[in-house]
């Protein structure tokens, strides 16, 4: 007699390749939309950014080219770049996050992709400004054993595609030193890292987008800086940018952490 088939179903070897098939699917497509969705990320972060060089700029123009105070030792505090500009923030808050970094750590982030400060005041974010860009008062020569004298001060100078204004940060604020030392880890908070007067580099060390942090410069140029390139960058009118940490200064492969050893070098 011959054996009836069911052509309406399917055999469990059938099956098990069609799961097979599913899953291999899967494996590929998920990095692949994973990715997709960070590159999406990254742009919307670049797109904020351009957004706050206009701002500085509509700032600087109001006042004859010079930045805001920001914050020194005796001052009230309402020269920190972000009480400044918070008629701008208020009106959208999405400008003060990365979208990479929008929850605090306090509400479960963890580093390098939490942000700073507290959500329902008029301090908080995930980008930090250069302080040496800051237009502190002439008699104070100091903030946190740096040297104001170094300060850039003003938004019109010379070479300003190197210069950084606002960039992925773990902290509102920052006074890179050529001499700064890099995080240990990845997820090392600047708080966690010792005497928060020195190695303040560490404060923009945020691998946020795949080895690199999102940098708004002086020029109001804005693009994706290497976490090694940081030390590069022209922080400060006598920063050296040739320093212990650049390939042109003699930093060996084995000097950087384990966590940053294998990203580009400059």
């Amino acid at each position: 007699m011959r054996t009836l088939i069911n052509k309406n179903g399917f055999t469990l070897i059938e099956l098990l390749v069609v799961i097979a098939v599913i899953a291999l699917l899967l494996s590929i497509l998920v990095p692949v939309l994973g990715k997709a969705k960070n590159q999406a990320r990254t742009v919307m972060c670049q797109s904020r950014l351009r957004q706050w060089g206009m701002i500085f700029t509509i700032y600087t123009d109001d006042h004859d080219g010079y930045f805001f105070e920001g914050w020194y030792e005796g001052c009230d505090g309402n020269g920190v770049w972000s009480f400044v500009v918070w008629p701008w923030r208020e009106e959208n808050p999405k400008l003060s996050y990365c979208p990479m970094a929008k929850k605090t750590d306090d509400d479960g982030a963890r580093m390098p992709f939490a942000a700073w400060g507290t959500a329902d005041s008029q301090f908080y974010g995930s980008y930090g400004i250069n302080s040496w860009v800051l237009n502190p008062p002439d008699e104070i020569e100091s903030t946190e054993g740096h040297l104001t004298r170094n300060n850039w001060r003003r938004a019109s100078v010379s070479g300003g595609g190197m210069i950084p204004l606002l960039l992925d940060s773990q902290w509102v604020d920052g006074w890179p030193e050529a001499m700064d030392e890099p995080l240990e880890s990845e997820d090392q908070g600047w708080r966690d890292a010792g005497d928060a007067t020195v190695n303040n580099i560490r404060r923009f060390s945020v691998n946020r987008h795949d080895e690199n942090v999102n940098t708004l410069f002086m020029d109001a140029s804005v693009r994706k800086t290497g976490l090694k390139e940081l030390w590069k960058l022209k922080w400060h009118r006598s920063y050296n940018t040739s320093g212990p940490w650049t390939s042109s200064g003699g930093v060996q492969h084995d000097d950087w952490p384990e966590w940053m050893a294998n990203f580009k070098d400059y």
